[in-house]
């Protein structure tokens, strides 16, 4: 299974090298709505949701197409 997760709000941060060359890292907030995102709908406007079965548990999925190149 293979998992990606795009809409963590920490854990990614930017890097800027300041004028002495040390790292300096911003954590900018994440906004969905400003992000190339959207979410995968059925034909009746319910979002697209995918079951996966683990061992004694089942695991819902919701499903997002993200643009990555034009």
């Amino acid at each position: 299974m293979v998992g990606v997760g795009l809409l963590y709000q920490q854990g990614y941060f930017r890097q800027v090298i300041d004028e002495q060359g040390a790292q300096q890292a911003l954590f900018p907030y994440n906004d969905p709505g400003q992000l190339p995102i959207t979410p995968l709908r059925e034909p009746n406007g319910e979002w697209l949701r995918l079951e996966l079965d683990l061992p004694g548990y089942p695991v819902w999925l919701r499903v997002w197409q993200v643009q990555v190149a034009e």
